[in-house]
């Protein structure tokens, strides 16, 4: 299956924690959302606690270019958000990206198609002429505050 990542750089917890919920509500399962933080505790307790995958692996292995990978892990480094989205070319891809307007965040990528392994298996999502929507995942518990 090619895929491609919709990406986008966050500078709150909080609104990282919207765009998770706000991707779920859209139909993308918690298996296809990546957050990777600025420390790896931070990250593998919100992957747990959110129940989205852990970011491993580099970012080219995603399909991010040379040159979005360098910017994403330097945001990531200087304390933002990088959250992403695993999407089929096409419609998931605009709903990603609507996702991410919708919430005002604005440094926002699309990386070319590639078949990542953690995308790998996941059937497409259902088109607007599904006549019912995509099942919710359930909620997840609350994250204790982070400074």
């Amino acid at each position: 299956m090619t895929t491609r990542a919709v990406f986008a750089v966050i500078d709150h917890f909080s609104l990282a924690e919207s765009a998770v919920r706000d991707l779920r509500s859209a139909g993308f399962e918690s298996r296809d959302i990546i957050a990777r933080f600025p420390d790896q505790v931070t990250t593998l307790d919100f992957a747990l606690a959110k129940n989205t995958r852990a970011p491993y692996g580099a970012l080219s292995r995603m399909g991010f270019s040379d040159d979005d990978a360098q910017s994403c892990d330097a945001a990531v480094r200087d304390g933002n958000i990088l959250i992403a989205v695993s999407a089929a070319p096409g419609g998931e891809v605009r709903r990603a990206l609507e996702v991410f307007q919708l919430l005002g965040i604005t440094e926002v990528g699309v990386t070319a198609e590639t078949t990542v392994p953690w995308a790998i298996g996941r059937p497409p999502l259902p088109g607007p002429q599904a006549s019912s929507p995509p099942p919710r995942a359930s909620s997840p518990p609350p994250l204790p505050s982070h400074p």
